[in-house]
């Protein structure tokens, strides 16, 4: 017989349910007792003040943080249990909008973005190419792709974190509070893009805020909210 949270994850993941947490608690971090579910399609935002666990809560997703204690599954992988080569794997199924750092300013656009392709097997150049024309015609970049990074303003740059994260065709796309230092214009500009990319593709989006009023202006499927060491889910 299954043990019961082996049995919640099964019967879960015959809803659609993309990301698993049963009983988490993670190794040298403030969160534990998580126990929710992701579903596949859902706009998720992850809401918390400072030091509230929001980033760790994604990175947990991301296998960047070990688990002490229960289960977590991602994309039918168990993250709790993951092994060092897999790791990489889980990862090409996840786009991080986390920071502009990963960005190398003496490269072009389209040379940021060809090194990651490359880095993940995509091989032939032609393919390469086609995918980055793609992804920056999503964000209206593409007259940039020749363009230096360093040359670029705060919201080009942005909006290329977006398009580096989606190269892959990501199943779950996570963001963590890159949009809350922005000026209330652009950030609308990515909030509206951002909704409507969500309604066109299939993708899970989580959305890690301090600002409440993001999740009341631009309405999603799940609040869940960062208190006391855990995390738990608001009913709308």
């Amino acid at each position: 017989m299954l043990p019961l949270s082996n049995l919640i994850f099964f019967l879960e993941m015959q809803n659609n349910t993309i990301v698993q947490f049963v009983d988490v608690e993670l190794k040298g971090a403030l969160l534990q007792q998580i126990t929710v579910s992701l579903y596949q399609g859902d706009f998720v935002y992850v809401l918390g003040g400072t030091g509230s666990g929001k980033s760790t809560f994604l990175k947990a997703i991301a296998a960047q943080l070990p688990i002490q204690k229960g289960q977590l599954f991602v994309s039918n992988m168990g993250v709790h249990q993951i092994k060092a080569a897999e790791i990489p794997y889980l990862r090409r199924q996840l786009g991080i909008v986390r920071t502009l750092e990963w960005l190398d300013p003496k490269q072009t656009v389209q040379q940021n973005l060809s090194w990651v392709l490359q880095a993940i097997d995509w091989d032939i150049a032609e393919e390469r190419n086609q995918r980055i024309q793609q992804v920056l015609e999503l964000l209206q970049l593409q007259n940039l792709i020749a363009q230096p990074v360093g040359q670029l303003n705060t919201t080009e740059k942005i909006k290329l974190t977006f398009a580096r994260a989606l190269l892959n065709n990501p199943s779950i796309l996570l963001i963590d509070q890159l949009l809350d230092s922005l000026d209330e214009t652009t950030q609308a500009e990515l909030m509206t893009w951002l909704k409507k990319y969500h309604t066109t593709h299939p993708i899970t989006i989580v959305l890690a805020t301090s600002q409440y009023q993001l999740s009341e202006k631009y309405v999603g499927d799940r609040l869940l909210v960062c208190q006391k060491n855990t995390v738990v889910e608001l009913l709308t």
